[in-house]
């Protein structure tokens, strides 16, 4: 008896025990599947699933932008209403956008999966508020590689605190002298940003997951101390190098444009308008951070109008944002307090037109993907912004002027003659080893 009722216990205790390793592995399955436990092999592992997923379907669609296309911490964002849009259809959702992204971004991320991936829909995200000068305050002109495993997509990524934000909360006393992005704060109080805005860049160190009035991008700290002409540059253009930067975002779009042709893609560009183009309640914000913006930022639509010009010309399609969010009765509720980010009603604005002019007639079939479509060269037509550039450029070497000087003598023709001789054939350079690249 005490033997049968020992083997009879010691079942009941394997299949108890047993049970509980089950249970806590389906647990910690579904835990980690719904994203409330999170390791990186794990991220890299669901990343890599819904990627191939997503590869599966029928019908693609592929999303480039910056931080305005991440999943942020709300119901509606234009990251979810897309990903559920495709879900109900059954199409592929891929999601490349990344905070500090930009064109040079926006064409790398396009080159490194879209031949795998082979999208029929490429929805770039032009975001009219910084990615001019994502592409003009760059030294080196170097991609920047976001900090993931493999690919985002699918549902399984999270809104993450931003590793810069996560190391100056680490490392720095935010109370103390120590600041963020290089600088003290001391240092920005010198330089005219408002202390109470620097109080609330702690807060979002401190609390990244936040969002409101009281939680400042410190990252704004950081540009209006460094270029105060940050929206003056991306909303007007009307300098040099912000000319420059243009034909080169151009030409960075001509590399995407190509490949998506040969991929049989219909390409749509959708301009994501500055809060300083829509309203003016944000200027206020803005000037307490140093930045210059003259009252007429709410009358240009500059950016805008550069790609829709190159959109027609190249074959593909535009949205422009912009005139419907300066028609909504609240047009300052469609971005953050305090921020240049859209708020949940602006993402909703956002949605509902890309839905209802995008994504409802691919679904109706009102709209077919194939070749063909695609007419390269239009960035050419600001060809002479570049060869402007790099004439200045060169008046600017005092060795390189004096060359030119010389050889315009012994040609017997005039120094400015030369002079966009030169800037042709440096951007004939160019133009080649974009090609190249």
């Amino acid at each position: 008896m005490t033997s049968r009722q020992g083997k009879r216990d010691f079942l009941i205790s394997v299949t108890v025990w047993g049970l509980l390793v089950v249970f806590t592995l389906i647990t910690g399955i579904l835990l980690i599947w719904f994203g409330w436990i999170r390791f990186p092999w794990t991220d890299q592992i669901l990343q890599k699933f819904n990627y191939q997923r997503n590869k599966s379907r029928s019908f693609r669609v592929l999303v480039l932008g910056d931080s305005q296309l991440e999943e942020w911490p709300m119901e509606h964002c234009l990251y979810k209403d897309m990903e559920r849009f495709c879900a109900q259809n059954r199409w592929g959702y891929v999601n490349l956008a990344h905070h500090g992204f930009g064109p040079l971004e926006y064409r790398n991320r396009f080159r490194e999966f879209a031949t795998d991936y082979k999208p029929q829909l490429v929805l770039v995200f032009y975001y009219a508020g910084n990615d001019l000068t994502d592409m003009a305050y760059r030294q080196y002109r170097k991609p920047s590689q976001p900090q993931y495993g493999y690919v985002l997509t699918g549902s399984r990524i999270r809104y993450l605190p931003r590793e810069g934000f996560k190391n100056d909360r680490e490392e720095n006393n935010m109370d103390t002298g120590s600041g963020f992005g290089g600088h003290s704060w001391d240092e920005f109080i010198e330089n005219g940003i408002d202390p109470v805005m620097i109080e609330y860049a702690k807060n979002r160190i401190r609390h990244p997951y936040r969002i409101g009035a009281e939680y400042v991008n410190p990252h704004l700290l950081v540009m209006g101390y460094w270029k105060p002409e940050y929206l003056t540059d991306n909303i007007l253009r009307e300098t040099l190098p912000m000319k420059h930067a243009c034909y080169q975002t151009l030409r960075e779009f001509e590399g995407m444009l190509g490949l998506a042709d040969f991929l049989a893609a219909r390409v749509w560009f959708v301009s994501i308008p500055s809060p300083v183009q829509v309203d003016t309640v944000h200027n206020g914000f803005f000037r307490k951070l140093n930045f210059r913006v003259p009252e007429h930022l709410i009358h240009s639509s500059r950016p805008q109008e550069l790609l829709r010009e190159y959109a027609e010309a190249s074959g593909c399609d535009h949205l422009d944002l912009l005139p419907h969010f300066r028609q909504h009765a609240e047009a300052s509720s469609l971005y953050f307090e305090n921020d240049d980010h859209l708020s949940e009603a602006g993402h909703m604005l956002a949605y509902s037109l890309i839905e209802s002019m995008i994504l409802d007639r691919m679904s109706s079939g009102h709209e077919k993907t194939a070749g063909g479509w695609y007419r390269p060269g239009a960035h050419l037509e600001y060809r002479h912004w570049e060869v402007e550039y790099q004439m200045e450029r060169i008046r600017q070497d005092s060795t390189w002027l004096a060359a030119v000087i010389r050889k315009a003598a012994d040609r017997s023709i005039s120094v400015d003659s030369m002079l966009q001789i030169d800037a042709g054939y440096l951007v004939d350079q160019e133009e080649s080893s974009s090609v190249i690249r």
